[in-house]
């Protein structure tokens, strides 16, 4: 979804998927380059001509951080949305300045959704994307509620796509 949006809002995304599979639906989702976990920093300033991307979001963490400093731009930001292959290891602020002047991030949904106008607002927003068809959400699987920890379970072993519905 965050690759749609970005593409709604007039970004040129670059994705890091772990396997060919994922890659596709980046692409079916709007993304321009897709690149491996391994060479992204390399690939994303090639595609950038050197400049490094404005924004960075991760969702993986641990594993692509390093990366991160080096694929993004600049003055550039870096956002760290999970932690699929584990938390970011403690960061020397110094490293943001040696990096390009870099700005980082670990939102949560409870700051940028404080008050009842401000949730409105947002889902308005997502809503009419959904309903006018510029949004597509994937649902990838379902589970029983009672199997809830096999839904976390397939999720933290990243093997999932879409949206999983846990069903009453």
């Amino acid at each position: 979804m965050l690759t749609q949006i970005a593409v709604l809002k007039g970004a040129t995304v670059i994705g890091t998927t772990s396997s060919e599979a994922k890659a596709e639906i980046a692409r079916k989702n709007g993304a321009a380059h897709i690149f491996g976990y391994e060479d992204f920093a390399e690939r994303t300033r090639a595609v950038t001509d050197g400049r490094g991307a404005s924004v960075v979001y991760d969702g993986v963490g641990k594993t692509t951080f390093d990366g991160d400093l080096e694929a993004v731009a600049t003055r550039g930001t870096i956002v760290v949305v999970g932690n699929a292959s584990g938390p970011v290891d403690p960061v020397d602020v110094n490293t943001l300045n040696t990096s390009g002047s870099l700005f980082l991030t670990r939102p949560t949904v409870a700051d940028h959704v404080r008050t009842p106008e401000e949730l409105r607002t947002h889902t308005d927003e997502i809503f009419g994307w959904i309903r006018s068809g510029d949004l597509k959400i994937d649902i990838g699987d379902r589970f029983p509620i009672t199997e809830v920890a096999a839904a976390f379970t397939a999720l933290e072993s990243r093997a999932t796509t879409g949206k999983i519905i846990l069903e009453h």
